[in-house]
């Protein structure tokens, strides 16, 4: 079906589109109402097809709830509807917010589907590769729009400028397109933190649960619920993080502890498991250990920054932020840096033990087995 843009919005978002469906001859075929979620299937000429998925709770942790429970019995009826009214020709689908993540995600598990849809949130984690490559649905973002912070998006995305007038959402030429804009800031560090491989993705985000305070919750569900994420990183202000400096570095200390007893175990089975216990090994160990403190100090450093940043970025006043950012980073990298150099040399001085205690406890060998030897020439 042949729709501008302008027109899949008046879809989409529930507008007037009583002249639009009498000028396209555009009649209800089908409709599902169901917990959350409406589908509307339109008859047009030539067997064309227009399905609109409208989400009807303003809550959006329901709406992700919905949208990531595929195997629910939710979806097994939307999908059975979809494949219902699909036709033998041009069939297209709309939606807008959760509505337009449903929609995408049908686009691409099903055939036969293109169409536009409006501010979906990202759903790349839901796909196979194969079904990536099967969605040909465009997802047009406002520039200023939150819900498509949350996940990690395919490729067709279009950032649409904003209108003139306040009350609409987007802003169209005469031809009925999208004036096309630029993605937020915020969203680009949104999608540059979705892009982070998994290890790195779940530290940020154990960060952003440390720093924003919220206790008494299921790390490892908090950490993987990218609505948590979203409304955990909108509640950051600037004043709030540098409140839980404390507790960073608390966090950050922990984890050097970790590491340390770690070295401690890893090098007791070298000295139970090597024969001769010889010091190199041990030294060699323990340098590769005080590298992965610095790399981990590194990391641990621009990750706050990081986030910082982009909270900087959601305040109003950016040169105020851009001031506090700058001296608080420099006296948390100095605090890092006194810590990281306390551990270090922890384990330098314990290193420095555990070979004096080895060459003592082979001086004391050797002087046994001298006195032994001496005895044994005495006696013949």
């Amino acid at each position: 079906m042949q729709l501008s843009e302008e027109q899949y919005w008046l879809f989409a978002s529930n507008g007037s589109t009583h002249e639009l469906q009498e000028v396209m001859q555009l009649s209800i075929r089908n409709q599902l109402k169901l917990e959350h979620i409406d589908a509307v299937a339109y008859s047009g000429a030539n067997d064309n097809t227009l399905i609109v998925l409208t989400c009807t709770s303003s809550d959006i942790q329901q709406g992700m709830n919905l949208l990531y429970a595929t195997k629910s019995t939710a979806h097994i009826q939307l999908e059975q509807f979809i494949r219902t009214n699909v036709t033998a020709g041009n069939s297209s689908i709309t939606g807008y917010g959760i509505g337009g993540a449903l929609g995408l995600y049908y686009g691409a598990t099903m055939d036969g589907l293109t169409g536009v849809v409006f501010d979906a949130p990202g759903i790349s984690k839901l796909l196979s590769q194969t079904e990536l490559d099967n969605l040909s649905i465009c997802n047009i973002i406002g520039t200023n729009s939150l819900l498509p912070t949350i996940g990690r998006h395919p490729n067709n995305v279009r950032f649409a400028d904003l209108p003139e007038k306040t009350e609409h959402k987007f802003a169209f030429d005469s031809a009925g397109n999208v004036r096309l804009g630029k993605p937020s800031e915020l969203f680009r560090n949104m999608e540059k933190i979705s892009s982070f491989d998994l290890g790195h993705n779940r530290k940020v985000r154990t960060l952003v649960q440390l720093i924003s305070g919220i206790k008494d919750q299921n790390l490892s569900i908090a950490v993987d619920d990218d609505v948590y994420f979203y409304y955990a990183l909108h509640q950051l202000d600037m004043n709030g993080i540098v409140q839980a400096i404390p507790d960073i570095l608390n966090h950050y200390s922990f984890v050097l502890h970790q590491i340390l007893t770690d070295w401690r175990v890893s090098v007791q089975e070298m000295l139970n498991n090597v024969a001769d216990r010889q010091a190199e090994p041990l030294v060699q160990h323990s340098v590769l250990v005080s590298q992965h403190i610095t790399e981990f100090t590194k990391s641990f450093y621009e990750d706050i920054e990081s986030l910082m940043t982009i909270v900087m970025l959601q305040s109003m006043n950016r040169h105020i932020g851009l001031e506090k950012l700058e001296s608080t980073m420099s006296k948390f990298a100095a605090e890092l840096e006194e810590r990281m150099i306390d551990t270090t040399n922890q384990l330098s001085q314990m290193l420095e033990t555990i070979i004096m205690k080895k060459l003592e406890i082979r001086d004391n060998r050797l002087r046994n087995s001298s006195v032994q030897s001496k005895s044994i020439v005495e006696k013949k």
